[in-house]
């Protein structure tokens, strides 16, 4: 009975120290938003991690979404563009680990009433 309870201490430890551990890791991302953009926008510039996108469309028109990793439209796309059809309404895209981006994050957006932000680390 005795050796049970330390594998069961033991065990309660452990989880303890990795929960501990993975917060502390999580809590220093520094995670902000840019924004809702309704046109095509630089988002950051330089190393980025890119943590999510969020897609509105005006609830009949259809939203296109591209990021690409420059300071302009013509880097390499990090995500493919996006369709999101218009009575969808909203669409969230979330990723872990993040995209990393090298050079830049720059939004392109297509469609009336599009918009969309997207949260990024540094």
């Amino acid at each position: 009975m005795r050796n049970n309870l330390k594998v069961i201490l033991s065990f309660i430890a452990s989880l303890l120290m990795v929960w501990t551990v993975g917060y502390a890791v999580a809590a220093s991302v520094q995670c902000v938003t840019s924004g809702e953009k309704t046109s095509n926008t630089l988002i950051a510039t330089g190393e980025v991690d890119i943590y999510g996108v969020t897609i509105f469309t005006n609830g009949s028109n259809t939203a296109r979404v591209t990021l690409h990793d420059n300071t302009t439209a013509s880097g390499a796309v990090i995500m493919p563009q996006v369709i999101l059809p218009g009575a969808e309404g909203v669409a969230q895209l979330r990723w872990n680990p993040p995209i990393h981006a090298f050079n830049g994050a720059y939004l392109v957006i297509s469609g009336t009433g599009a918009s969309a932000s997207v949260e990024k680390g540094f």
